[in-house]
């Protein structure tokens, strides 16, 4: 709960502040409407890390490094790779923006 809690407040706080988070790392004017508009698509599934990472630590905890393993690699690995080329196909250049908040639901949904 204390890990679910405590990235909900800190991807609040992010959300809240993402004009000025972008602002420290891009002047360009004309890219930081899509960094902004990209950065927050990235946020929305950033709650749910602390849970995600108490789990596989959970499964490593108990003896099952080969699942946690697998729920590792597939949020950046097994789910992700496969989601760039569907999403990019559906959505275009947004799709790609989407695969990172797609993997992570369904790897969170696995673990």
């Amino acid at each position: 709960m204390f890990a679910f809690l405590l990235s909900a407040v800190l991807t609040g706080i992010c959300y809240l502040f993402t004009n000025q988070i972008v602002s420290a790392f891009l002047m360009d004017t004309t890219a930081f409407g899509y960094a902004v508009h990209f950065s927050r698509i990235l946020l929305t599934t950033s709650f749910l890390f602390g849970v995600f990472y108490v789990l596989t630590n959970a499964l490593q905890a108990m003896g099952a490094g080969a699942a946690a393993l697998v729920i590792n690699v597939s949020r950046q690995g097994i789910i992700f790779i496969p989601a760039l080329f569907i999403l990019k196909a559906v959505m275009g250049m947004t799709g790609l923006v989407w695969v990172q908040p797609v993997a992570d639901i369904v790897s969170w949904v696995i673990a």
